[in-house]
C-alpha cells in the first residue's frame, strides 16, 4: 500500500511539473511587471496626455517609455509609465498630485507632486510637508506641452 501511494505521489509530481513546463513563456515572450495604481482618483477624467521617451540608461541598455499623464475633474493627476527594455515590460504609476488651471485646453497649469510611487507603494508622501512639495508650471499650446525631455500630446 505504501508503494502504491508513493507511485501515485510521484506521478502527480511529474504531471504537475510537466504542466508547469508548458506554462513557462518562450524566450521571445516579454516579462510583464505591473505596478500601476488604479485608485488614485475616482473622479472623471478631464484630460489625458501621452508622450514617448527613448534612450539609453547608464548601463548602456536601450529603453522606450510611454508616459501618460491623466488629469481628473477633482483637480488631481497621476503619471503612468509603460517602459520596455531587454524583453521586460514595466508598468508603474510614478507620481500623483494636484493641479490648478484647465488641462483640457491651451493655457498654463501648475502641477504639484504630492506622492511618489515605487512598485505600487507610496514611497514619498509630501502632503504634510509644504516645503517639500515641488510644483511645475506647464504651458499647453496646440494640445501639447513639454515636461523635462518628453513632449506630451493631448489624447
Amino acid at each position: 500500500m505504501q508503494l502504491k501511494k508513493c507511485v501515485i505521489s510521484l506521478l502527480a509530481v511529474c504531471v504537475s511539473t510537466a504542466a508547469f513546463a508548458f506554462a513557462i513563456p518562450d524566450d521571445d515572450d516579454p516579462v510583464v511587471i505591473n505596478y500601476i495604481v488604479n485608485d488614485v482618483s475616482n473622479a472623471a477624467v478631464k484630460a489625458t496626455y501621452a508622450g514617448v521617451e527613448s534612450g539609453t540608461d547608464d548601463d548602456g541598455i536601450a529603453y522606450t517609455a510611454n508616459v501618460t499623464v491623466t488629469f481628473y475633474e477633482d483637480d488631481t493627476w497621476k503619471t503612468d509609465t509603460v517602459a520596455s527594455a531587454l524583453g521586460v515590460i514595466y508598468m508603474e504609476t510614478d507620481g500623483s498630485g494636484t493641479y490648478t488651471g484647465d488641462p483640457s485646453k491651451d493655457g498654463t497649469i501648475v502641477v504639484k507632486k504630492l506622492k511618489t510611487y515605487s512598485e505600487g507603494e507610496v514611497i514619498q508622501d509630501y502632503s504634510s510637508y509644504a516645503s517639500l512639495i515641488s510644483s511645475s508650471t506647464i504651458t499647453i499650446s496646440d494640445g501639447k506641452f513639454k515636461f523635462e525631455s518628453v513632449e506630451f500630446t493631448k489624447q
